[in-house]
């Protein structure tokens, strides 16, 4: 784990409409209640770090006015994590089709 200041993290594969309100506001409550967030999921490419998950802790610690988010990183690069996404998304379609029997 690492700490890394929120300044220097990328958000290009999230957009902030795709966040949850509520879930961000839990995030804060945490936060100004003392708990420590679960790390956040970074890739890094040698000059980015790409945020992988963790976008509403992201988001609610910038709310709290911190300077640094605990952070799990993983060398990668932005193609990484569309790739990633791709699997993720192939994975629940897998999930949700009926079975035809």
């Amino acid at each position: 784990m690492a700490s890394i200041l929120l300044a220097s993290i990328r958000l290009d594969f999230q957009s902030s409409d795709c966040l949850d309100p509520e879930t961000v506001q839990k995030y804060v409550y945490d936060i100004e209640a003392g708990k420590e967030l679960e790390p956040i999921e970074l890739y890094f490419d040698g000059e980015n770090y790409w945020a992988a998950d963790g976008f509403h802790r992201i988001e609610a610690a910038r709310l709290c006015g911190l300077q640094e988010i605990s952070a799990s990183i993983t060398p990668g690069t932005y193609a990484d994590l569309e790739a990633r996404w791709t699997e993720y998304l192939a994975a629940l379609r897998l999930r949700q089709e009926p079975i035809v029997h």
